[in-house]
């Protein structure tokens, strides 16, 4: 659909399921999406090319979360051979990487949680793992393992969102503490580089964080 809201074309319909995660590649030309059927978490990935509104099936089953690298010529994104039970839980999550031919390649497998995934310069990315006391993780993909820690975070990060990449992607800046919720901590701004290494660019002073869901005052 056009921004004047003229021009709507459907691209996909699936009336046997969801779709969701959708991800319009840098340079427009492309869409990825997930699709899973009702009460099933078990997605699959899929682009499509918006103009033509031809897809191809990208990956099979049990896909996360998804992410276009910076000149749309590939696709990160997250997957597991299966979930357990209780929610979907994905087992070893795995960040893959596909080029526009579908083949894909492993770069990293989590041992315990589920993670976002941000592209960085030089085929580095930016992975945040977990909820509380979240962590920021640095995986190359030319020498994925292992992953290198950036830092754990409070727990007021997996509420706020409390980093941010550089629009050329490579750097990060990230807020700091020095304890996790609920203390008096000592925050500062830290930019970190491509090989993890960081430096303290700015000084908060203390606050006091609290489960407050974007509600907190420093």
């Amino acid at each position: 659909q056009n921004v004047d809201g003229q021009g709507l074309k459907r691209l996909a319909e699936d009336v046997s399921g969801y779709f969701y995660d959708i991800n319009w590649s840098p340079d427009s030309s492309k869409i990825s999406f997930q699709k899973t059927p009702f009460n099933n978490w078990n997605a699959d990935l899929f682009v499509i090319n918006p103009d033509s509104g031809l897809s191809q099936q990208f990956h099979k089953g049990y896909v996360w979360n998804s992410a276009w690298s910076f000149d749309s010529s590939s696709l990160a994104f997250e997957t597991s051979t299966q979930c357990d039970i209780s929610g979907c839980n994905q087992i070893n999550p795995t960040l893959m990487v596909a080029g526009l031919d579908g083949i894909s390649r492993a770069i990293y497998t989590s041992p315990d949680y589920n993670f976002d995934i941000h592209w960085l310069a030089e085929g580095k990315f930016l992975l945040k793992k977990g909820w509380q006391s979240a962590q920021l993780l640095l995986v190359d993909s030319q020498n994925p393992d292992p992953a290198k820690l950036i830092t754990t975070t409070t727990e007021d990060f997996s509420v706020n969102s409390q980093f941010e990449i550089s629009p050329n992607g490579r750097s990060i800046a990230y807020l700091a503490a020095d304890t996790v919720m609920p203390a008096q901590v000592h925050q500062s701004v830290r930019l970190a580089d491509l090989n993890g290494d960081s430096i303290a660019v700015g000084d908060i002073g203390l606050a006091l964080i609290t489960n407050c869901e974007g509600a907190c005052l420093n």
